[in-house]
């Protein structure tokens, strides 16, 4: 009889943690799911500037007031930035360079 009555004491208490547990349960708030990060793109300016700070060019745009730097093409993954001058009619090439879309990092397609 004493093992009958501590079965249904624990019987009784397993269910009432149950309950509790259940109720405890549906009252949280649910837990935001983490927001995620988008991976962040430079724009054509900001490509333009990253050639434009390079001190090759710096020292270019001196020696060469009218030279000019402008994205010429790009596709998902790089920028192609052309730095020239126009000079007697034609387009002075100075160099071009790949700037990465979306770590901003400058590769000179021609190295000096």
């Amino acid at each position: 009889m004493r093992n009958l009555i501590l079965l249904i004491i624990i019987v009784v208490l397993a269910g009432a943690g149950y309950f509790a547990f259940q109720k405890l349960s549906s009252t949280q708030t649910p837990t935001p799911a983490p927001a995620q990060t988008v991976p962040s793109k430079i724009t054509s300016e900001q490509a333009v500037a990253s050639v434009k700070n390079l001190p090759e060019i710096q020292d270019y745009l001196k020696r060469v007031p009218n030279g000019k730097i402008e994205v010429d093409s790009g596709d998902e993954s790089e920028y192609s930035v052309h730095v020239y001058e126009i000079k007697d009619g034609h387009t002075a090439t100075f160099n071009w360079y790949s700037v990465n879309i979306k770590d901003g990092k400058v590769k000179p397609q021609f190295p000096q």
